[in-house]
C-alpha cells in the first residue's frame, strides 16, 4: 500500500524525530513497509538518532538526479529503513516536490520528518501528504505554531488526521481537553 504520511510542527524542538522513529518503529512491529525519510534537509539528523552516520547517497543525491530513491534507502540493524538528508551542508539547492512522483511508484508507507516552520519546503511537503500529524507541546507558543501547521493544512485542502502532545510534565502546562478545543 502506498501511503505518505508527514510529521509536522511549526515550532522547532517539538519532538517531531523522535516520534517519527516511535511511530515508523510500531508500524515496523506490526509488519509494515515502512520507509522514513529526512526531508530536513538543512538540519538533518534522523539518522543519528539510528547511530547512522555515514551513507553514500542521500536525499539531496536523490533529489538531484544521481541516483534512484530505492537506491538511497538504508536498512538500520533493527529493520527499519530510512532515506537520510545529508548531515553536512551540500552546495546544492533541492526541491522536495517532484518527492511525491518517485513515491507513488513504490508500495511502501513513507513517514516524512519535516523542518519546523511554514517555508514553501514544509508547503510543498505539507502538499505531497496523505496523512499530516501535527506534534505539539503543551505550552502556549507550541499551540500557536500548531494552529498555523493546521490553518496552512486546512488551506491545502489536507485534514489532519492527529495531533500529538509531546513533552508532557503534568505541571505548569494547558490540559489536554484546551488544546484540543482550541485545536
Amino acid at each position: 500500500m502506498h501511503r505518505i504520511t508527514g510529521i509536522f510542527s511549526a515550532k522547532g524542538g517539538t519532538g517531531k524525530t523522535t516520534f517519527v522513529l516511535n511511530f515508523a518503529s510500531a508500524l515496523h512491529e506490526f509488519g509494515k513497509d515502512v520507509i522514513m525519510i529526512d526531508c530536513d534537509v538543512d538540519n538533518s539528523n534522523l539518522s543519528l538518532h539510528l547511530g547512522l552516520y555515514d551513507f553514500p547517497l542521500t536525499l539531496q543525491d536523490v533529489m538531484a538526479g544521481d541516483t534512484n530513491f530505492l537506491e538511497a534507502v538504508h536498512v538500520h540493524s533493527s529493520g527499519l529503513r530510512i532515506v537520510p538528508a545529508a548531515i553536512t551542508l551540500r552546495d546544492y539547492k533541492i526541491s522536495l516536490e517532484r518527492l511525491r512522483d518517485m513515491l507513488k511508484k513504490l508500495k511502501y508507507h513513507f513517514i516524512i520528518d519535516t523542518p519546523p516552520g511554514m517555508g514553501d519546503d514544509v508547503t510543498s511537503l505539507m502538499s505531497i501528504c496523505d496523512d499530516i500529524i501535527v506534534i505539539t507541546q503543551p505550552d502556549i507558543p507550541s499551540l500557536a505554531d500548531s494552529l498555523k501547521s493546521i490553518q496552512r493544512a486546512r488551506d491545502l485542502g489536507k485534514m489532519v488526521k492527529g495531533i500529538v502532545v509531546n513533552k508532557t510534565e503534568g505541571k505548569n502546562e494547558l490540559s489536554l481537553s484546551d488544546i484540543e478545543k482550541v485545536c
